[in-house]
């Protein structure tokens, strides 16, 4: 089997990216999406008991809360409501949301690999080019799966700094990130990014826009709704070997569609749509 042509696919990710840089439909989203999701949001939620007092709320209200900490064998007073809230929306409630980002970036990016260069009319340039078929898919993915790390290490950093900004007021103590969360950062979201972009690459060979590639790739956020549902339902909490299980079936799924999309990959296919 012959090797990859390493210096082509980086030449290939290299430019991809800087064109997607200066796509506004690109750059917006993946600004303004974990600025809301991980800086906005998880301060108002963890600030929340200074303003609304958590004494006066039924049992019910905070019950998930209290199941996650209490799962989690965390060694906190299970009496103090504005501990429990904090631990359990900065550590548990949020920790699905933060894999969107992962997946949002990676999906915008590799929407944008064929389609992209098809509505910039460089795709026939492109197709035309001596280098191999199964180089330039790998190519479009590594566009979209670097940058997708380094947003993902840039949104822990920022959510990290957040909410032990907003807690301390309570913890009194840096309390986050716990020791999931590394697993969380390290394995299951790069997971969830390469899985999101084997499939939306394929997925952007195939469609004329690149609207419509987000569209079809929206349903790739079904899974991670699905772990958080789960998870405020009582059916599981997040955990290292939680985390570990569920990254395994995203990096299985996310290595089978980019062989997959390798495969079946044809030049073909993409001129006869020029």
């Amino acid at each position: 089997m012959k090797q990859f042509d390493w210096r082509t696919i980086k030449a290939i990710a290299r430019k991809d990216l800087s064109l997607a840089l200066q796509n506004k439909n690109v750059l917006v989203p993946t600004i303004i999406v974990p600025a809301v999701i991980l800086v906005i949001i998880p301060a108002i939620m963890v600030s929340m008991p200074r303003w609304v007092s958590l004494e006066e709320m039924s049992y019910d209200d905070i019950e998930p809360f209290l199941r996650m900490i209490a799962a989690a064998g965390l060694n906190i007073d299970m009496n103090d409501y504005v501990q429990a809230w904090i631990i359990g929306s900065a550590s548990y409630m949020f920790a699905p949301m933060f894999l969107i980002i992962p997946l949002m970036t990676s999906s915008i990016l590799a929407s944008d690999s064929f389609v992209g260069e098809r509505e910039r009319h460089t795709i026939e340039g492109l197709l035309y080019t001596p280098i191999s078929t199964r180089d330039l898919f790998v190519g479009k993915v590594l566009t979209a799966f670097i940058p997708a790390m380094i947003i993902e290490i840039a949104s822990f950093i920022a959510y990290a700094i957040v909410v032990n900004a907003a807690g301390y007021y309570a913890m009194h103590h840096i309390f986050f990130p716990p020791t999931f969360w590394w697993a969380l950062l390290l394995w299951l979201g790069p997971g969830v990014s390469f899985c999101g972009i084997g499939i939306t690459v394929l997925i952007s060979s195939k469609t004329n826009t690149f609207i419509e590639a987000q569209k079809r790739s929206g349903i790739l956020v079904l899974p991670i709704v699905l772990v958080m549902v789960g998870q405020l339902a009582g059916l599981f909490v997040l955990g290292t070997g939680i985390v570990f299980l569920i990254g395994a079936v995203f990096w299985a799924v996310g290595i089978v569609a980019t062989l997959y999309g390798a495969k079946t990959f044809h030049r073909s296919e993409l001129i006869s749509q020029v």
